[in-house]
């Protein structure tokens, strides 16, 4: 157990190390700026809290306010029941100085949207985990209490998925 002022130096460089990856999976999955703000500082505000439950022997520090942060939005969107839309950044797709291509790539990162805000909670959350947190496939499969070989078949499936709808709005 940690005292008092090691907690809080302990606190900030974990919280410098991990706040854009907490931050960015949060926004991934509320697409609201202050909502994503409030719900990650409520994750480290909980990370502070219960640290002395934490162990390092069933999980890292990241797995663990990735955890976190998956509850408090399971929460939030039992309480608020608003309908969630995200976006999956495909990462083929680049920018260019040609107007036609970029019109049509927000086109597609638009109908990207469209697709992953369909996909059920599950499926969202593996995307999300994957290209979002950037969780290697051992620590999604922990998490949601899969095999690696389960999880990389769902991954490709729903990749695939979204792919081939992809495809046919083209």
């Amino acid at each position: 157990m940690m005292n008092s002022p090691e907690k809080s130096k302990y606190f900030e460089k974990m919280f410098v190390a991990y706040f854009p990856k907490i931050y960015n999976y949060v926004y991934f999955r509320v697409r609201d700026v202050d909502t994503a703000e409030d719900l990650t500082a409520d994750v480290f505000l909980r990370a502070y809290r219960y640290y002395d439950s934490f162990s390092e022997e069933k999980s890292s520090i990241y797995t663990w306010l990735c955890a976190i942060a998956r509850n408090l939005l399971n929460d939030y969107y039992t309480k608020t029941k608003r309908l969630q839309v995200s976006a999956l950044l495909d990462e083929t797709i680049s920018a260019s100085d040609d107007i036609e291509a970029d019109v049509e790539r927000d086109e597609l990162l638009r109908r990207l949207a469209i697709l992953t805000g369909r996909l059920d909670e599950k499926k969202r959350n593996i995307l999300a985990m994957k290209y979002m947190l950037d969780m290697s496939h051992r620590e999604i499969a922990q998490e949601l209490n899969m095999t690696e070989n389960a999880l990389g078949v769902a991954l490709h499936r729903i990749i695939s998925a979204l792919r081939k709808e992809l495809e046919e709005f083209r």
